[in-house]
């Protein structure tokens, strides 16, 4: 009888050996497998936010920038819509071409009592065939030519439209900048204004 219960116990020892590397590694492999679902889901999240970033900065890259600024601020006793230009720049990283320039006048109110309102005048004799990066331009919203001599200016509201070409997109671009005259301390001066504001 101590021969066989010894045998027994000796069984038993062995069988829990060999049983208890299996059922650690069943235990462990939940484990492992959400563990290599974080990975994967991280590598995922990882590459999505690197491609997005990537076209992102593709865009800003080639995306066209121009900008429009008034060159100086006006004297009292200008006839501002003709003879102070506004600065039109390139900002881009590449040149924009066959670039027209145009300008609305919402209203415009001189000191004779003139009063210019929903004017459009197309500054065809400043047009660009190309207009590189970095390089401005000074365009008035409009020309000595188109108006003659004007008389004192006391408000006006206007927009200069810049419409262009780029050689990577089919259609052609506008940009329009709006701008109102202001009386201030030394006179007249170019403040900037919502394009949608009335």
């Amino acid at each position: 009888m101590s021969k066989k219960s010894s045998k027994k116990r000796a069984s038993l020892r062995e069988s829990r050996n060999t049983s208890s590397p299996q059922q650690s590694q069943n235990q462990l492999q939940p484990g492992r497998q959400v563990h290599s679902r974080l990975v994967l889901s991280t590598k995922a999240v990882v590459v999505t936010v690197a491609t997005i970033a990537s076209l992102i900065g593709g865009y800003f890259l080639i995306a066209p920038k121009i900008s429009v600024v008034p060159s100086t601020p006006l004297s009292s006793g200008t006839r501002i819509l003709y003879a102070t230009p506004f600065i039109v720049s390139n900002e881009s990283n590449f040149s924009v071409y066959n670039v027209k320039y145009a300008c609305f006048i919402r209203f415009a109110h001189f000191s004779t009592g003139l009063r210019i309102t929903d004017g459009f005048n197309n500054v065809s004799a400043l047009d660009q065939p190309e207009l590189s990066p970095g390089e401005k331009d000074n365009v008035p919203c409009i020309t000595q030519k188109v108006m003659g001599e004007l008389p004192e200016l006391l408000d006006a509201d206007i927009e200069l439209i810049v419409s262009f070409d780029l050689w990577y997109y089919f259609k052609r671009i506008e940009r329009r900048f709006r701008f109102g005259a202001y009386k201030g301390e030394k006179g007249l001066t170019w403040l900037p204004e919502p394009l949608k504001s009335n």
